[in-house]
This record gives C-alpha cells, sequence and structure tokens, in this order.
C-alpha cells in the first residue's frame, strides 16, 4: 500500500446556488476555525494531496478574520505557555523552517530578525529548542558573541555585538539568535488567497450569511449539508479557546495578553528572562510587526474574575495615533517597562505614536495541545459500514499558536493520511 494516497475525488469545485459545493468526494474534510492552526492544516492538506484527492473546506467567517487572537497577537516564533515540551520542539522545528521559506517570498510577511533575551546573570542551561535556531550565542555586556552554540550544520555563525541594542540596566547577559516574526493580518489574508489557489472552500461564502455558532462540534456536517454519498468525513477543530464550549474541555484556560502596537521600525526582538522585568504575569518585550509597527507587551492573566476579564477584553483600540488619555493604565505601564527595555526610547526627544491596543485570550491547556484522533458516530448511517466520520483535533497551542502552527498542521495531516489508508486499497493504493 503506498504511503502517499491516490486521488479520492471527482469533484466540481465550483459552489451552487445552495450552501455546500456539489461533489462525490469521498473523503471530505471540513476545518473548523479561521485563525492560524485552521488556515495552515487546510493549507497543508491541500499541497500535501491536491485539491484533486479529496475536498477541503473551512467552515469559518472570513469577515471576522481580523477579530481572531492570531491577527491581533505578537507573530514571535518563540515556544511560549504550550506543552508536552517533546512534541512541541519537533512542532516548532517544523514551523521554523517552513517560515525560512515563507520568508523568501515578501508578500507573506514572514522575516527573521535577530532576538535577543536579557538575562541579570549567565544563563545556567539554554533552551529545549537551542539547537534548532540560526545564530545562537551567549553574549556579555562588553563582550562579541561567546559562541555559537548550536550545532546544527545549518548554523552560521554571525558576530552581531556591534549593532546589537544596548543591554538595559539590570542584565549584564543575552541570548542571541535568528527568529522568525510575523505580520499577521498580512500572513493570516496570504494563507487566505493560496488556499483559494490550491482549491480549498469556504463552506458558508455563498449563503450571504456569515456562519452560525455552534452548538457541538459535529453541527458542523449538517451545516455544510455534506452530502451522505461520501465515505468518509473528517473536522479537524481548530477552534481554539472554543473548544472549552465544544468539547466541554475543561482544561483549557483562557490566559488575558494585553499588546500596544508603537510606530516604530524596530529591527529586533528584545526581551527578558528574570530581573526587575521579568514578572511573569507581565513579561516585558519589544517584537517587529512590520516596517512600520512594532509589538509592545505584555501580560498572561490567568483566572481573572469573569467581569475583569471581559472589561479587559474590551480594551482594543485601533487609530492613526492614540493620545494618551486614550490609553489605559495597564497599556500605559506596558510602555514604560518597554522604555526602561530600549534605552533609546527613554530619550525625551522619543515620543512614541501608538496606533492600537489589542487585548485577547491565549488557549492555554493544562494537559498540553490536544492533537489527536476521535471518531463519534453518523446518524442514520449505523447500518453503513463503509461510511465513517472522525474528529481531528488540533487546539489548546496557548502563546505558542504561531510557532507550532506548520508543525501541528503536519502532524494532522498524517492523522488524515492514516484514515484515507483505512478505505481501501483500491482508493489509497498507488495511482
Amino acid at each position: 500500500m503506498s504511503s502517499r494516497p491516490r486521488a479520492y475525488v471527482h469533484l466540481a469545485l465550483s459552489m451552487s446556488s445552495s450552501t455546500h459545493p456539489e461533489t462525490a468526494a469521498e473523503v471530505v474534510v471540513v476545518v473548523v476555525g479561521c485563525g492560524i492552526s485552521a488556515l495552515t492544516t487546510a493549507v497543508h492538506l491541500l499541497e500535501t494531496f491536491g485539491s484533486g484527492r479529496l475536498l477541503v473546506g473551512i467552515y469559518g467567517d472570513l469577515t471576522q478574520l481580523n477579530q481572531t487572537t492570531s491577527c491581533g497577537c505578537a507573530g514571535l516564533w518563540l515556544p511560549f505557555h504550550i506543552e508536552p515540551q517533546d512534541k512541541v520542539r519537533d512542532w516548532a522545528r517544523s514551523t521554523y523552517q517552513r517560515f525560512l521559506q515563507d520568508a523568501e517570498n515578501p508578500d507573506t510577511g514572514v522575516r527573521f530578525v535577530p532576538a535577543y533575551q536579557f538575562y541579570p546573570k549567565p544563563p545556567e542551561s539554554l533552551p529545549y529548542w537551542h539547537a534548532d535556531v540560526l545564530d545562537l550565542a551567549v553574549i556579555g555586556r562588553d563582550q562579541r558573541p561567546e559562541a555559537t552554540l548550536a550545532s546544527s550544520a545549518r548554523t552560521e555563525s554571525t558576530a552581531v555585538a556591534d549593532t546589537m541594542p544596548s543591554f538595559p540596566d539590570g542584565y549584564s547577559y543575552a541570548l542571541q539568535w535568528r527568529t522568525a516574526v510575523v505580520d499577521m493580518p498580512r500572513y493570516l489574508e496570504w494563507l487566505v488567497a493560496r488556499f483559494r489557489r490550491l482549491g480549498g472552500i469556504f463552506w458558508n461564502e455563498n449563503s450571504g450569511e456569515p456562519p452560525l455558532p455552534l452548538q457541538r462540534l459535529t453541527d458542523v456536517v449538517r451545516r455544510c449539508r455534506i452530502p451522505t454519498t461520501n465515505r468518509m468525513t473528517i473536522v479537524v477543530n481548530a477552534t481554539g479557546l472554543g473548544a472549552r464550549t465544544l468539547c466541554a474541555d475543561s482544561e483549557l484556560r483562557p490566559a488575558l495578553g494585553v499588546l500596544v502596537r508603537v510606530r516604530y521600525p524596530m529591527r529586533f526582538v528584545l526581551q527578558v528572562a528574570g530581573g526587575p522585568l521579568g514578572d511573569p504575569q507581565y513579561p516585558t518585550y519589544v517584537i517587529p510587526r512590520n516596517e512600520e509597527l512594532c509589538t509592545c507587551g505584555g501580560t498572561v492573566l490567568f483566572d481573572l474574575p469573569a467581569a475583569e476579564q471581559e472589561r479587559l477584553v474590551q480594551l482594543s483600540t485601533i487609530a492613526d495615533h492614540l493620545e494618551p488619555e486614550q490609553i489605559p493604565p495597564i497599556a500605559r505601564d506596558m510602555l514604560e517597562r518597554c522604555r526602561q527595555l530600549y534605552k533609546p526610547w527613554q530619550n525625551k526627544d522619543v515620543a512614541l505614536s501608538v496606533a492600537e491596543v489589542w487585548s485577547g485570550l491565549r488557549p492555554v491547556r493544562t494537559g498540553g495541545v490536544r492533537l489527536e484522533l476521535e471518531r463519534w458516530p453518523a446518524a442514520g448511517e449505523a447500518n453503513n459500514a463503509d461510511a465513517s466520520r472522525w474528529i481531528i483535533h488540533n487546539y489548546g497551542h496557548g502563546g505558542g499558536g504561531v510557532t507550532v502552527s506548520w508543525g501541528c498542521a503536519a502532524a494532522a495531516t498524517e492523522l488524515v493520511r492514516s484514515l484515507c489508508e483505512t478505505i481501501d486499497t483500491a482508493s489509497c493504493g498507488n495511482a
């Protein structure tokens, strides 16, 4: 049996006058969600199988793309509040490699920049992902890079001490590496366009109405009006924090993040580990967004009272320029910490223009990322031995959704491949 399935379907991807495509697909995949995990999974499926091998559709509201947590987040490659470590490393490594490819296309909004994590003392150990990134070194306050510590043959040592930013007060060492920063609005739009070019569809697009909220995850099959002639339906659950309700998953915990977008062409990532700016609930960092904006952070606030969480979630404001009185206290404190982190901003002549205050909820999961198969009974098809319906869960990425996006997408694709191979050798054998 071949590990690469041949064509499963004969379909026309044009939308009919109803809300679903007319198709004779044997395998239909419905990706639920519209954030980075949903879009990368949908794109990876089509890149792997092609639109002639299975029908892939997204059930999500494109008009709300800019309201997703993915769109508002900082867009940094860095494992953050995400488990389990062994799997995260593999997923993050795959994503780093994909971002290296995407960075070659300026339309994606992906680029690689130097990153510096400052320490008050020499770091006792390197992060578990240290061998998977480029140009990693430990730097002292008055030193050039001491050594390139990543042993990968891909790593190129780069002397950056002459151009690196000044150390903030209270910090004497820095871990330096090259990391990906992603202009998330641009990248999500690029993913949508790529999904379309590859033959993907949006189930609700021709209905003229946004998709209705789901009470249960399995309702999506009825909402999409998937024909009963297909032999397998796979739902990819990439709903993020929404899975807490859809799956009754009590291990999901919202972690409130507040960010400030500043008009400043930052050239590198700055953050701290410990020290005076290293409060775990109020981490201090500056991350490039694009050529004009950078992101200042941040917060990681768990278990807030419902009313307080709702108040802070409503903070998001976008404008050409926010006046000081329009910036909430939590964001003003954040900017003051970032001034301490980046010394050029301490100059009284530097007036930072605030373009956005953003807040959102990270889907942190106590048991780690949920990426697994689940089968559910197909109502009305109990006597049809050939019909099967499956859910692939892909949620709970905490603060690392961007970091593991393509790695998790690849893992979900392999689960789809394994399911397709169970249909029969006629559908899944060599072409």
